[in-house]
């Protein structure tokens, strides 16, 4: 293991450094990391307004609207929140005044992705107004959001000639640019299962909501086959021998461990890191990562944009897609029959999602653990660059208490 570490850090730290420290990567990280208070508030009212007992969900119910408030408003524009920080950011690297550059970026990336769309008439006593499209503004654009910082920043003006002129939709555009893949990303084949979660994996780690991206392509497709695999289950046949392998819930259960990304493992390495924030983060984190929650650690770590997590948040989700099919198709562990919430944590959830399988509920457990293997010569390296980050910001910090003191005596 220390000689793969060691192989990590000779052949792949140098590039990841070079790609890390560039000016507009660090502005992404600091810009997302900024948001990570939003994101752990929004992920506990979201595991709260999620809880599958009916019971509790039955008292929740009255309060629904009100609670979730601080979600619509946290993590629900979170894109928003990220505009502003990734260009300040940027700003203050060339020591351009960040804050009319962060508001300026605000104000480009409402007009490029929420536009007013109409006038309200009659709704609720309102005879007349516009109104803005709060769904834009989420984790959803965060591309968006990055390419409306960074472009503010650079050029100061014209961007809205992009929407409004040439009425160019980013996030439209990836979606149809993948469209002709919904033939190979839908079905029984371990190729396309792994080029789905290459895509949904490799978007996250650069700052695009995957899921929102790969949705519109592959969503009706997964629909389609979990309600084919119910339909054949309910006419009696055996778990075992479902139509469909590659159902949202297959990646849900055995692959998304804590989110997508495989990240459950992740948070359990954080907590017993020797770093303060790595180890912050890590117990933050822990109990939305066990609801299948994982955005405090995407944006806190953060893995979008960084080459050391990104390497292991891509890479683990493709052995455990692997594993998991091969043990299906042997026969091994039985396809899903069943659509649950997706805050459940994932070994109950895999259980009965398989009729009640045992073995399907171990083979999360078993991912879990291989994932954790995958991720540890990685999280090992990371954990090395924060200690000297802290250790170097510690040292400054000495500093000027001395230099401050040193003041006060004179």
């Amino acid at each position: 293991m220390d000689k793969f570490v060691g192989l990590i850090e000779q052949k792949i730290m140098p590039v990841a450094n070079r790609i890390g420290t560039q000016r507009h990567m660090t502005a992404i990280r600091k810009g997302i990391i900024a948001t990570m208070p939003l994101t752990i508030v929004g992920s506990f009212f979201t595991i709260l307004l999620n809880i599958p007992i009916v019971s509790v969900a039955a008292v929740i119910e009255p309060y629904r609207a009100i609670l979730d408030i601080p979600f619509r408003y946290t993590v629900g524009i979170l894109a928003l929140y990220a505009t502003f920080g990734i260009a300040s950011s940027l700003a203050k690297s060339y020591r351009l005044d960040s804050l009319t550059a962060g508001i300026l970026a605000l104000m480009s990336f409402l007009i490029v992705a929420a536009p007013p769309t109409q006038v309200l008439e009659d709704l609720e006593g309102i005879t007349a107004g516009r109104y803005i499209n709060i769904a834009n503004l989420g984790s959803g654009s965060l591309f968006g959001a990055i390419v409306t910082a960074i472009l503010t920043v650079e050029i100061y003006r014209f961007f809205w000639v992009i929407r409004h002129l040439l009425g160019f939709d980013l996030n439209g555009f990836l979606s149809q640019l993948l469209m002709p893949l919904k033939g190979v990303l839908a079905g029984n084949s371990l190729f396309g299962g792994l080029l789905t979660v290459f895509l949904i994996c490799f978007f996250w780690v650069l700052g695009i909501h995957g899921p929102a991206i790969m949705g519109p392509v592959i969503r009706p497709f997964w629909d389609i086959s979990i309600a084919e695999n119910i339909d054949a289950f309910n006419a009696g046949t055996n778990a075992h021998d479902m139509p469909n392998i590659f159902t949202e819930q297959f990646l849900q259960w055995f692959v998304w461990i804590g989110g997508a990304g495989t990240t459950l493992a992740l948070v359990v390495l954080f907590m017993f890191s020797k770093s303060k924030y790595l180890k912050s983060l890590g117990r933050l984190s822990i109990l939305p990562g066990l609801f299948n929650i994982n955005e405090p650690m995407i944006f806190g770590a953060p893995i979008v944009m960084n080459p050391v997590l990104g390497i292991p948040f891509i890479v683990a989700p493709l052995v455990t897609t692997t594993i998991s099919y091969v043990l299906t198709v042997s026969g091994l562990v039985p396809m899903m029959v069943a659509r649950l919430p997706f805050a459940i944590p994932a070994p109950f959830a895999a259980w009965m999602s398989t009729n009640w399988s045992v073995a399907a509920g171990v083979l999360v457990v078993f991912n879990f653990f291989i994932t954790l293997a995958i991720y540890y010569p990685f999280f090992k390296v990371f954990e090395k660059q924060q200690l000297a980050q802290e250790k170097e910001a510690e040292q400054a910090e000495q500093a000027s208490v001395q230099i401050t003191d040193g003041i006060t005596n004179e």
